[in-house]
Parts: C-alpha cells; sequence; structure tokens
C-alpha cells in the first residue's frame, strides 16, 4: 500500500485548524486592537493608543502608537511549533484580568509526591498590556484525596532567567526562543518536583515556621497575640489552623507546610480577583514565591 505524503498546503491548513482548536477549548480565540487616543474635551492628539479587546471591547492598557500587538493566534502558533521538538502538546490555556495576560499550558508528566498528586506544566504567558514580553514558568497542581473528594492547590513560577521573546521579533527567532524558554523551563521544573520530594521527606522546623509566618503573613510570634486586635487575631488563627491542618495530612512534612500556605493563599483571594489571577499575578503569587524559597533554603541548608 502506497503512503500519502501532505503536501506544504496540506500541512499549512492541518497547522491552522489545529490552532483554531486550541484558540476555542482556551477561550482565546480573540485578538486585540490598537485605538488612537486623544485629550478631551479638545479632542488633542496624543502619542498614544489603547489596547481593546476586538470581542468585548475590554480596555486593556496605554501603549505607543508603534506598539507591535502579538496576537493569541500567534502565540498558539509558535509554542505549538516550539512543543514539537519535545513532544508536549498544549492542553490548557486561558486568559487573567479581562485578556490583559493569557497563557497555555503544556503539560509533563505527572508526579507523586508524599500523599499528593503532583499534575505539572510548563506554561507560556504573554502580556496584553503593554507591559511585558512572552514569559515562561511553570505550574503545579496538587492534588489530595480528602472525604469531600479531591482538593487542588496550584503553584505558579516565572522563570525570569528562561528565554523570553519581545513582540517584535521575527517568526523564526521567536520560534528559537520558545524552544529555548520551553528547554530551560522543563529543567527548572524539574528541579522542582525534586524540591518537593525532599519537603516530604523534612520534618516542620520552628524557625521556618516563624519565618513563613513573618514574612509571607507579617505575623511575629515572638510578640504577645492577645495585645493585638480581634480582626488580626482572628486572621492570625485561620491562617495557622491551615498550615496547622495540611502539615498534619503531610504527616508533619515542609511539603504540608508549603501547601499549607499555597491554600491559604487560594483562601484570601480578594473579592475583585479570581483565584487563578492570585496564584498567576498577584499579591498569592507573591506570598507563594516567598515561602517556597524559604523552605527551599532550609532543604538545601540540610545537605
Amino acid at each position: 500500500m502506497q503512503n500519502s505524503v501532505e503536501t506544504p498546503q496540506a500541512e499549512t491548513l492541518n497547522a491552522e485548524t489545529e490552532v483554531t482548536r486550541i484558540l476555542n477549548e482556551t477561550d482565546l480565540n480573540w485578538e486585540v486592537r490598537l485605538e488612537d487616543l486623544v485629550a478631551k474635551p479638545s479632542n488633542l492628539e496624543t502619542p498614544c493608543a489603547g489596547l481593546f479587546r476586538d470581542d468585548t471591547d475590554t480596555y486593556l492598557g496605554v501603549v505607543s502608537k508603534k506598539y507591535t500587538i502579538y496576537q493569541n493566534r500567534e502565540l498558539v502558533d509558535t509554542i505549538m511549533e516550539a512543543a514539537k521538538h519535545f513532544d508536549l502538546e498544549i492542553v490548557n490555556g486561558g486568559w487573567l484580568y479581562d485578556g490583559e495576560r493569557v497563557y497555555l499550558q503544556l503539560e509533563l508528566p505527572s508526579a507523586y509526591v508524599g500523599k499528593s498528586e503532583v499534575k505539572r506544566y510548563v506554561t507560556a504567558m504573554n502580556s496584553h498590556n503593554g507591559r511585558g514580553s512572552v514569559v515562561f514558568g511553570a505550574t503545579n497542581e496538587i492534588l489530595n484525596i480528602t472525604e469531600r473528594g479531591v482538593e487542588s492547590k496550584k503553584f505558579f513560577q516565572v522563570f525570569k532567567e528562561m528565554d523570553k521573546f519581545r513582540h517584535t521579533q521575527s517568526v523564526h527567532t521567536r520560534v528559537n526562543s520558545a524552544i529555548q524558554g520551553l528547554f530551560g523551563s522543563i529543567t527548572k521544573e524539574n528541579e522542582t518536583t525534586i524540591l518537593m520530594e525532599k519537603m516530604a521527606k523534612l520534618k516542620v522546623k520552628d524557625e521556618v515556621l516563624r519565618e513563613i509566618m513573618f514574612k509571607c503573613y507579617k505575623v511575629d510570634l515572638n510578640k504577645s497575640i492577645a495585645e493585638l486586635p480581634t480582626r488580626t487575631q482572628n486572621r492570625i488563627k485561620q491562617i495557622s489552623q491551615t498550615l496547622e491542618g495540611e502539615i498534619n495530612k503531610q504527616d508533619g512534612s515542609m511539603w504540608g507546610l508549603f501547601q499549607g500556605v499555597l491554600k491559604n493563599t487560594e483562601n484570601s483571594t480578594p473579592k475583585n480577583k479570581t483565584t487563578d489571577e492570585n496564584v498567576y499575578g498577584g499579591s498569592g503569587r507573591t506570598i507563594n514565591m516567598k515561602a517556597y524559597n524559604i523552605i527551599r533554603n532550609y532543604v538545601n541548608s540540610q545537605e
């Protein structure tokens, strides 16, 4: 039987179809447009332009009129092409802050740490507010079976040292940068998984807990709680109970302490934000990273 060979035109059509499928499934099948901004009430011209979603007309940010938009379709096409070099596929994605940021995720093999399953993703994130290039990082979704079902917590980190690419770069350069960014992110994510496994083998130490309470939550455990306002006391009590509960679930380990921080972050999501916005870009991500670095430094000091 003779094998059929796809023509370049057929390959292009298939790729475009796949890009459209991913855009639809991740709710990213929309574009961003530039509109000149004028000064009211005189309608004076300015050197600025506004960024708007074309499907909802949502305002995303202000930029120079020369700003180059990097559309969602281009991002999917670039990451999809780069992912072929690692036999990976885009499996998740979405938008945050009304579309100011969009992201795509490529799935790595799951890991099992302590009593938890850890789903692992390399994450590429683009900004539609004029404030950044495409950056790479990783998302860990930590799953635990409870009496109420499966409980999920997320941890996201940006790898600042990884290759990033500007919207103005050529297609070829963007793909090459994405390949390097994905490779570096996979390596860093593997290191994160190994660190989590080490967390599960170490018991919580008071000095680590105190440092996290102080640096992440501004709570000095060396001071009397009774002297604080009632609202602050209740906040500290809630944070402490969550940390203690997760530590106990993970046999008193640092892995439980870290999960307690992640759970507190999700529980404290501001009313005007979604949980993902808090984890991926808000103050919650800052707190999670502070705790991660504190625990990482302690784990490394024990080797």
